[in-house]
């Protein structure tokens, strides 16, 4: 009597205990995504198309399984005891993305004016859909683009600082020293890409591309 008494009480403490971890780990997903996105987001919903599995520990530590993939359906891993668990959500995101607002020919240079922040379900739109300004100001449109369409990462491209084959200054910055010098990059590039340049001997350098040329570091810290 007494052992079927016990194996109640331990039976009730475990149903009991069930529904306060799986509320815990709603609220630290929901704060996870929350920290991933800050101020980009307006509203952020988390569903689960699949049954949550029971976790050993109230506090995993959360991780995206594709720190790309942000929104839509989503892998994060939760770790408990050095064993991650695998769970599959959901999320559903407001937020501001980036659409034209005029027609932009392919081979335009876009501007301040060519673009505008629209409001609306993060989710719904197709992958690679730029959420910042700053990410496409004064790139290069790569095909024609419609007023309010959803700009995407494979619209544009930067800019040309320089091209392949051009003749550019090279600023070779050493330990207490600067070379000025001339090379020929061998692929086109636009400001802070890394490329590979042919100096004037011959011999093919790595440098990163400035405003005042391609600036290589030769320092040995």
């Amino acid at each position: 009597m007494i052992k079927n008494r016990m194996l109640f009480l331990i039976v009730m403490l475990v149903l009991s205990a069930s529904p306060t971890v799986a509320s815990t780990l709603d609220k630290q997903i929901e704060a996870f995504f929350h920290a991933q996105w800050g101020e980009k987001a307006s509203d952020i919903q988390v569903s689960y198309p699949q049954t949550k599995p029971q976790l050993d520990c109230e506090e995993p530590i959360l991780n995206l399984v594709n720190p790309q993939k942000k929104w839509g359906n989503v892998t994060i891993s939760a770790e408990c005891h050095h064993k991650k668990t695998f769970i599959q959500v959901y999320i559903a995101i407001m937020g501001n993305y980036i659409v034209a607002n005029q027609s932009i020919a392919a081979g335009s240079v876009i501007t301040q004016d060519s673009i505008r922040l629209q409001s609306g379900r993060l989710d719904k739109l197709p992958p690679g859909i730029l959420l910042d300004k700053t990410e496409l100001i004064d790139f290069v449109a790569l095909r024609n683009i419609t007023h309010e369409q959803p700009i995407k990462s494979t619209m544009i491209r930067k800019r040309w600082q320089v091209k392949a084959g051009q003749v550019v200054k090279l600023i070779l910055n050493g330990d207490g020293y600067q070379i000025i010098t001339q090379g020929k990059p061998l692929t086109n590039a636009g400001l802070g890409d890394m490329i590979n340049v042919r100096t004037e001997n011959g011999k093919v350098v790595k440098g990163v591309v400035t405003n005042q040329g391609i600036t290589i570091s030769d320092k040995k810290n």
